[in-house]
């Protein structure tokens, strides 16, 4: 039992804050071994638990109740249920913002220092996303896509506009399209009008996965609709 309580107050506050981190968009390449998330969830403690520990003072200064000023007080008052309750609320609040300013304004100037330095040793500088997948898929605009197979390319494909992909850690890249019949029609009647953006593939499963420019699809939309009325 003292195991068990010592893990959800000296471990899960960093644990949450991991966990919110990935759920922001920074995800490793691959996934991280159980020793390597212990390491960072007890890395990740020390800011959470500083946090909750001001906070828990703050309001036991103005309610005249204990006080946390050490590891060992941690320790003692983690058998009373309504202090470990209280810490791990305070710990999920804190974390949950200390995560969003580390995603929002800390990781992208992290980026930018590795990467300058990454460039005066000669060395490629990292992208915004981990993976090639995320860089294409990941962000929030709106894409329409043919998906074929790279043997298959004399073959129309499928065309869609993109409603959802496979998050980064899920064995296969999947992906859900949209309005199928209206983007095949539009891209068979202006094929002249409609290019090309990008090509992404898929080197293991041979996917090949064809992002349109979306200024030119709009031009189509606008034409095809005037057709049409």
């Amino acid at each position: 039992m003292d195991s068990f309580i010592g893990t959800l107050a000296f471990l899960l506050p960093g644990f949450m804050a991991y966990l919110w981190i990935q759920m922001f968009g920074i995800n490793p390449v691959v996934k991280h071994s159980v020793p390597e998330v212990t390491a960072i969830a007890a890395i990740l403690w020390l800011p959470v638990s500083i946090g909750s520990v001001l906070i828990f003072n703050l309001v036991g200064i103005a309610t005249g109740g204990d006080l946390i000023w050490s590891l060992q007080a941690i320790k003692n008052n983690s058998g009373r249920l309504n202090f470990l309750i209280s810490f791990l609320f305070i710990s999920a609040v804190i974390s949950f913002f200390l995560s969003y300013t580390y995603a929002k304004w800390v990781f992208p100037k992290q980026r930018i220092l590795v990467n300058n330095v990454r460039k005066k040793i000669g060395v490629a500088g990292y992208s915004e996303y981990p993976s090639v997948w995320d860089e294409v898929f990941g962000r929030n605009e709106s894409q329409v896509v043919r998906v074929s197979k790279i043997d298959k390319e004399k073959e129309s494909g499928t065309v869609g506009q993109l409603q959802k992909v496979s998050r980064p850690f899920e064995p296969d890249k999947s992906i859900c399209l949209d309005e199928v019949v209206y983007y095949s029609e539009l891209i068979s009647e202006y094929p002249n009008i409609v290019k090309v953006d990008r090509v992404f593939i898929d080197t293991k499963s041979g996917t090949r996965i064809e992002i349109f420019d979306l200024d030119s699809v709009m031009i189509a939309i606008g034409k095809k609709d005037g057709v049409t009325q």
